[in-house]
Parts: structure tokens; C-alpha cells; sequence
């Protein structure tokens, strides 16, 4: 028996940005470090970075705000 497809309301705003969350993983790659570097950021909480069900999540948004207010330093 298959599932039925879950389907998200749309959003409240024109300028609502989709919710993505990267894998530590894919952040690593975008950033060009390692995944060990990446999580030594997370735990100094240096990278904005939360738990999902035991997993490391980081809101691509919060990843760029974080890159830009490196850039202004």
C-alpha cells in the first residue's frame, strides 16, 4: 500500500524563501573543509547548526547569513 504524498500549504508571503537544510556533509562541500573541520565549528558553535532527530541540520539561510557577516568582519 503506498503512502499518500504529504503536500506543504503555500507560503504566507511572496517573499518567503523555501526551508532547506543541509547535511553536514553538503555544508562541508560548500564551504571547501573537511567534515571533521565542519564539526569541530559546530561544537565551538562557531556555525550555526541544529539536531533533527539526532542528525546535525544547518538552515542554508542561517549558513548565509553566517557567510556574509564573516565577509563584513
Amino acid at each position: 500500500m503506498a503512502l499518500p504524498l504529504l503536500s506543504c500549504p503555500p507560503p504566507m508571503d511572496d517573499n518567503a524563501q523555501p526551508l532547506r537544510l543541509l547535511t553536514p556533509h553538503e555544508t562541508a562541500e560548500l564551504l571547501q573543509v573537511s567534515k571533521r573541520t565542519l564539526q569541530r565549528m559546530i561544537n565551538r558553535k562557531d556555525l550555526p547548526a541544529f539536531k533533527v532527530g539526532g542528525q546535525w541540520r544547518i538552515h542554508e539561510t542561517a549558513l548565509a547569513k553566517w557567510l556574509e557577516g564573516l565577509h563584513e568582519r
